[in-house]
């Protein structure tokens, strides 16, 4: 009799009479007082009708009933979430992943907990591991939510990449600078399998590209490196870390007219970048075009009269036209 008058509890609710199927919960409730999946329907009736509350009672019956009901945990947690209840929810999505470390929802409440916390940085990790599991199901949908909310905790919040050994600082994403601070560290396949989820998941994220295009730099696969500056800059025309860093490599590789028309390119969209101009003038020296490398490093000097790059590699062409005293000066203003 109670599963007869459970499946009409089901299909209220299915038909969005709340109310009515609240009452046909209870009477399922009061024949047994230990059918779980009674407390957590009639939670999720109340639920849809606001009593959040209430709810969270009735999910909680259902737990003490099934320790290990993820249904009932997720359902507490969103209910938990929306009474402001941010610690909690945190424990009921922890509590499914103990149960059940694939759950892709539980990642996905993780972070929309730890984004009402400002705790970004988790709440990128968490959306970007919910996508994951949702992209291996073929979920689409809640991947494509997952990433979404991804971007408009970036948009918010962005931040410089910082690239040594002569690439340059740019703007870039979070979850991309976090990437090459991995690849700093040593975790040289995690940062590889990250860029390569990001353009699985976007083949058409310009900044992927770049990252992975500086990383392969870094491990001195210029020909790779050139492939993923071409991609980022088929998709945005405009990324100067993409022109920069392809200039830089290809000068290195002795295509100079090719560096040349990239650095020129990144000059246009970022005239008062003192870097893209030492940039530049290297290509020149390399060229042993030195008049032209020193015009450049003395506009580098006006945009930034402390830039020791600019001062130093300008000492270097002096060195070369063996105009001393100028060379030294520049040096000893590089390392002031």
């Amino acid at each position: 009799m109670e599963q007869e008058i459970y499946k009409q509890a089901v299909a209220k609710s299915r038909a969005k009479d709340y109310e009515a199927a609240i009452q046909y919960f209870s009477r399922v409730i009061e024949i047994n007082p230990n059918f779980a999946e009674a407390y957590y329907g009639r939670g999720l009736a109340k639920f849809d009708l606001g009593n959040n509350k209430e709810a969270i009672v009735d999910y909680t019956q259902a737990l003490a009933i099934n320790p290990n009901y993820i249904d009932a945990y997720l359902a507490r947690g969103i209910a938990k979430l929306a009474v402001k209840d941010i610690s909690e929810t945190i424990a009921d999505a922890n509590q499914i992943i103990a149960i059940n470390n694939n759950y892709a929802p539980a990642y996905k409440l993780l972070g929309n907990a730890y984004r009402q916390q400002h705790n970004q940085a988790d709440a990128i990790d968490n959306f970007k591991r919910g996508a994951e599991l949702y992209l291996e199901q073929k979920d689409v949908v809640n991947c494509r939510k997952c990433l979404d909310n991804i971007k408009q905790i970036q948009s918010v919040s962005t931040t410089a990449v910082k690239v040594e050994n002569n690439l340059q600082k740019g703007d870039s994403k979070t979850f991309l600078n976090k990437i090459l601070r991995k690849f700093e560290k040593g975790d040289r396949q995690g940062v590889i399998a990250d860029l390569n989820w990001a353009l699985q998941v976007d083949p058409e994220d310009s900044q992927a590209y770049c990252c992975r295009g500086i990383i392969r730099y870094k491990q001195g696969e210029n020909l790779g490196a050139i492939s993923d500056f071409n991609q980022a800059l088929q998709f945005n025309d405009r990324d100067i870390l993409a022109y920069q860093n392809r200039g830089i490599i290809r000068s290195k590789m002795g295509d100079f007219k090719g560096a040349i028309a990239d650095l020129d390119a990144a000059l246009k969209i970022e005239p008062n970048n003192s870097l893209i101009y030492v940039s530049r003038g290297n290509t020149y020296r390399d060229m042993g075009a030195y008049q032209e490398a020193i015009k450049d490093y003395e506009q580098a000097l006006k945009i930034n009269p402390n830039e020791a790059k600019a001062f130093y590699h300008r000492g270097i062409v002096y060195s070369r036209l063996e105009e001393m005293k100028k060379a030294i000066d520049d040096y000893q203003n590089a390392a002031k």
